[in-house]
């Protein structure tokens, strides 16, 4: 994985978890599917473009990334936030590792499109 991709996907990350959603939008995710659907989807757009145009997949390449990226930013910021405040977790504790838990998912990304891409 090079150094450059990384920071273009932590970029985005960034980008489309803090800037493109609104503290609103932040606070009633956890209260609503809906709410929590709709940011999943916004950042699941965003990191399929990334992925697609970044690494070159084609439409069925950027479709799975897009679905690994809704998928897996559904269980985080939904199923795995709520288990994490359900048994007592601080909220310092829960963003931490909301954090590195996306993180992880992208580097994953990067590696296996790494070494789809030959790189």
């Amino acid at each position: 994985m090079t150094s450059v991709a990384f920071a273009y996907a932590l970029a985005s990350h960034l980008l489309l978890d803090f800037y493109l959603q609104n503290d609103k939008m932040a606070q009633d995710k956890e209260l609503s599917a809906s709410v929590l659907v709709q940011h999943c989807a916004i950042y699941a757009l965003g990191i399929a473009i990334l992925a697609g145009t970044a690494f070159e997949l084609g439409f069925l390449g950027t479709l799975a990334s897009a679905a690994i990226a809704f998928s897996s930013h559904f269980l985080i910021d939904g199923p795995l936030r709520c288990l994490a405040k359900n048994r007592g977790m601080s909220e310092a504790v829960r963003f931490a590792a909301d954090q590195v838990l996306h993180v992880l998912v992208l580097v994953a990304l990067l590696i296996v499109f790494n070494a789809s891409a030959g790189y």
